[in-house]
């Protein structure tokens, strides 16, 4: 998504990458890895579902991700990114980001509650 939609502000907060020799080629391999090294800690664990009672269509999951990347990268950040870093360092940025995910969150989940959606999952 970095490479898809160009954005000149975060080049500002990146002065380390200057110092790469490989660019955003790394990128790849790193996903790999954390996909492999997920499914080993699961495998390990003997926690792999053998069927999930409630699964997506695989359009409505690959919407959701891109609409999550288009959201971090619009963003400047991820969401994990502004909590851990940006609201130590008092950013009102990343604090407003924290908020409102948190506010849209609970929004949401009371709504899905009042409407019946979490009980029904939470019995499968």
């Amino acid at each position: 998504m970095d490479q898809l939609i160009p954005a000149k502000f975060p080049q500002k907060l990146k002065p380390f990458e200057k110092f790469q020799l490989l660019g955003w080629y790394w990128q790849v391999p790193y996903l790999m890895m954390a996909v492999f090294g997920a499914y080993c800690s699961a495998r390990l664990a003997d926690n792999l579902p053998s069927g999930a009672p409630y699964v997506q269509s695989e359009i409505t999951a690959f919407l959701g991700g891109t609409l999550m990347l288009f959201g971090s990268r619009l963003g400047g950040g991820c969401t994990s990114g502004h909590g851990i870093a940006g609201m130590p360092l008092l950013n009102l940025w990343a604090i407003g980001a924290v908020c409102s995910m948190f506010g849209v969150g609970i929004v949401v989940a009371v709504s899905m509650e009042l409407a019946g959606e979490l009980a029904l999952h939470a019995r499968l």
